[in-house]
């Protein structure tokens, strides 16, 4: 599974925590459902690629929308593994 991740850009990745902000879809009644944001959990992807076409659309669409919030970070993909109970907390 593919994690994306967003990070203030210049942060000092070291010292500056946290770093990581997950980036998500919207559900439900969250605004901008086709636009991965900072929501507090993560959206996962089946691969890279996706994970990369996402972060495109997201940016495109966020400047289309006058949104300069992709600007002031970089975004950083990670591949994960769901936790052995299959990610339901148990």
């Amino acid at each position: 599974m593919i994690a994306v991740f967003a990070c203030v850009k210049n942060k000092n990745r070291s010292l500056d925590v946290p770093c990581l902000d997950p980036l998500s879809y919207g559900i439900g009644d969250e605004p901008d459902q086709k636009l991965l944001c900072r929501r507090g959990r993560v959206q996962l992807f089946d691969t890279e690629q996706e994970a990369e076409a996402a972060i495109g659309t997201t940016v495109v669409r966020a400047k289309m929308y006058g949104h300069k919030w992709t600007e002031l970070f970089d975004f950083v993909i990670l591949e994960c593994q769901p936790p052995a109970s299959g990610g339901k907390g148990e």
